[in-house]
């Protein structure tokens, strides 16, 4: 009878003071796994600002495009590419897979974003990784409007920067490819001075907006701050940042990589609807959210305004 006489009043194990943290790996698929669901409420909540996103970059995409043939008088080479049948499905493909993971890239990273909307977007994945809890509806309003006019400001300052360097990227290929032609004067020491310049402003680029938005949800600080502060973070922690932009990139391109034909677009779009924004904003704030800790909550020399808690919801300057 002993196995009925249960005493819900003793103290259980609970958890010990001292006890050894997991590891990072670990404790990001835990984290993960207890909020999967509202992971993907997020992502639902947002996909409608992403399509937007999509439809900036995919255009984007295609005027640096446009820049590079005219540029680099393909013209009629591209006709010809075109008019042969065996290559035209390949061709195809190909164009729409590079677009596609472009335009996916540009906006989970994000650089093409309404900004307003990420930073709602951002504090319920920035929460999710803190486990502070939230609404996800509520707070994602909430968030969007507190922090409307920077995230108008930053959303502007990302579009412009990325339109640029696509542009600058487009150019550069079209004058190197083209060498033989009207651009055979231009030295090679300039070209490889110009795609460094590029390479390296786009990925700084890709790194500053890791920190730009949780930084934004976390203080209350001015767009100077902002700027300086994830400037900081991101040449300070250069190569790890490098490295999740790494993982970014082969997370985005696997359904690229082990589909092919039509289910790859498909595949693609699918996961986007339901997961990939959400999914790749949630390990990005899992990995700033420590750097973020160190070298701003932690620091009190950091130049940054007080943190924002649930008293003080800080109004944006």
């Amino acid at each position: 009878m002993k196995l009925f006489k249960l005493d819900f009043n003793k103290d259980g194990k609970g958890i010990e003071k001292d006890a050894p943290q997991k590891r990072a790996f670990f404790r990001f698929w835990i984290r993960f796994w207890e909020k999967r669901y509202s992971i993907i409420g997020a992502n639902f909540l947002y996909l409608p600002s992403a399509i937007i996103s999509l439809f900036v970059a995919t255009l984007i995409f295609l005027v640096a495009a446009s820049l590079f043939v005219t540029l680099e008088g393909s013209d009629n080479a591209i006709a010809q590419f075109l008019q042969n049948k065996e290559t035209t499905e390949m061709a195809r493909q190909t164009i729409v897979t590079v677009i596609a993971f472009t335009a996916i890239t540009t906006t989970v990273i994000p650089i093409f974003a309404v900004g307003p909307l990420y930073a709602g977007f951002t504090y319920l994945l920035r929460s999710f990784v803190t486990e502070n809890p939230v609404f996800l509806w509520h707070d994602f309003k909430t968030k969007t409007r507190s922090n409307f006019k920077l995230g108008l400001k930053v959303g502007l300052t990302n579009f412009l920067a990325g339109f640029f360097l696509m542009v600058d990227a487009a150019a550069y290929m079209a004058i190197s490819n083209n060498s033989q032609g009207q651009f055979s004067n231009v030295p090679s020491f300039i070209l490889f001075v110009a795609i460094a310049v590029i390479l390296f402003l786009s990925l700084l680029l890709m790194m500053v907006n890791l920190y730009v938005y949780p930084i934004m949800v976390t203080f209350n600080v001015t767009y100077k701050q902002l700027y300086k502060n994830a400037v900081i973070l991101s040449l300070l922690r250069w190569i790890p940042n490098l490295l999740i932009l790494i993982l970014n990139a082969v997370l985005i391109a696997l359904p690229f990589l082990f589909m092919f034909g039509n289910s790859t677009l498909v595949i693609s779009t699918v996961l986007y609807i339901f997961f990939t924004p959400a999914f790749i904003g949630f390990l990005n704030n899992f990995y700033v959210n420590n750097t973020i800790k160190k070298y701003l909550i932690d620091n009190e020399s950091a130049d940054k305004s007080k943190e924002i808690t649930e008293e003080v919801e800080g109004d944006v300057i």
